[in-house]
């Protein structure tokens, strides 16, 4: 046991020295450090460490390392000389570099704690621990790879590493590609549709940027790839994945995925995937895997009307359709499909007007169907009782 400590002591040394040199450590400060280190790495050789153990080691050296930049931050902006206090040394990332040791030692103790994970990702996401940002990424990329490995029932990892690769490494395909997997294992898994749904609506809004830029206007063949980082998450092949069937068309996504439509002379097949033909499929495979929830369908149109109309006006319909198709006893449904006209629409929009009487002849002629339900007249007064209200506040 001693040995073990010793060595992780001696490794200090070097960022010690560094911090007495450039005078944000006393000696007596330095003293009580390394004090503390020593019975903080005594206590993780116990056979039988609690996790708070760990993460009191953790909060201690990130309340160090938070010193030590305001002390680094001050000494800089008094110096004559900035940019000497601006160079980089080792004590800039050596207290990062050992909470991240910390952590991967709790892991290895504890790792069925999914906030144990949740904790270390958003560490290493958030702070400055290695001399090379893109390693810090490329280490972020194999943290959420071991994670989802040991947890691939836990929606949010799935969810997390997928933003990580299209907003960190602009990976478009390696995002869509985690979120399949992730339905595979989890294929009743709300969050995960919707954002698999989310994720296809702005990869088109992302080529239409992009040849916006570009000048490409419609008629033109573009060239354009979805971009491939170097930190791809390299996830190996997940044992849960064997046991449920694929649900998700592969075949079906890949031919309508943004590289290949692009590049094809088909322009109807061209305009189908630019006015959100794959976020279509996407929902069709949703309300396959959980068919009898409107409420679920709703939350769909909800996540498209968050993207201009000409990318999701035919996604919504679809959702409506489906809604009306499927729902058709429903009160609520019904009345949601007869208010959708108001859905982004502000009352102090000029449109507001127009939408409103939309939403009330919807109603007027879901009321004039033979077997209205009572529950649809009641939602006709609320609906009237609230836009009463709300315009009368804001006449």
């Amino acid at each position: 046991m001693a040995e073990v400590v010793q060595y992780h002591l001696e490794q200090m040394l070097g960022e010690l020295e560094d911090l007495e040199r450039r005078k944000l450590f006393t000696k007596s400060e330095l003293k009580t450090i390394v004090k503390k280190r020593t019975k903080f790495e005594y206590g993780l050789r116990r056979r039988r460490v609690k996790q708070s153990s760990f993460l009191q080691y953790i909060a201690y050296e990130i309340n160090v390392d938070t010193l030590r930049r305001k002390r680094k931050n001050r000494a800089t902006s008094s110096s004559k000389k900035k940019d000497d206090g601006d160079k980089r040394s080792l004590s800039d990332y050596s207290i990062g570099r050992r909470i991240v040791s910390i952590f991967e030692r709790a892991l290895t103790r504890h790792p069925e704690d999914v906030s144990l994970w949740l904790q270390y990702i958003d560490f290493v996401g958030t702070s400055d621990h290695s001399e090379d940002g893109e390693a810090s990424m490329r280490a972020l990329s194999k943290i959420y790879a071991a994670a989802i490995t040991k947890h691939p029932y836990e929606a949010k990892l799935w969810i997390m590493a997928a933003a990580h690769e299209l907003d960190a490494s602009s990976n478009g395909g390696a995002a869509r590609l985690l979120l399949q997997r992730a339905l595979r294992v989890n294929p009743k898994d709300r969050a995960l549709w919707l954002e698999y749904f989310r994720l296809e609506l702005l990869l088109v809004e992302k080529v239409k940027a992009r040849r916006r830029v570009l000048g490409i206007d419609g008629s033109e063949e573009s060239k354009e790839e979805e971009e491939e980082g170097d930190s791809v998450i390299a996830l190996p092949a997940l044992d849960e994945e064997a046991e449920f069937e694929q649900r998700i068309e592969d075949a079906a996504m890949a031919k309508a995925a943004p590289s290949s439509v692009i590049r094809s002379v088909d322009q109807a097949q061209e305009s189908a995937y630019l006015q959100g033909g794959v976020a279509v499929i996407v929902f069709d495979q949703a309300i396959a895997a959980i068919p009898g929830d409107w409420q679920f369908r709703r939350e769909f149109a909800a996540v498209a009307a968050q993207f201009p109309a000409a990318t999701s006006g035919a996604v919504i319909r679809r959702v409506h359709d489906s809604i009306g198709a499927d729902f058709a006893g429903s009160s609520e449904a019904r009345s949601f499909l007869c208010s959708a006209c108001l859905a982004s629409v502000d009352a102090q929009s000029p449109a507001f007007v127009d939408a409103l009487r939309c939403a009330v002849a919807n109603y007027a002629a879901a009321l004039g169907e033979d077997g209205a339900s009572p529950g649809l007249w009641a939602a006709y007064a609320e609906f009237l009782s609230h836009w009463h209200a709300a315009v009368a506040d804001n006449p």
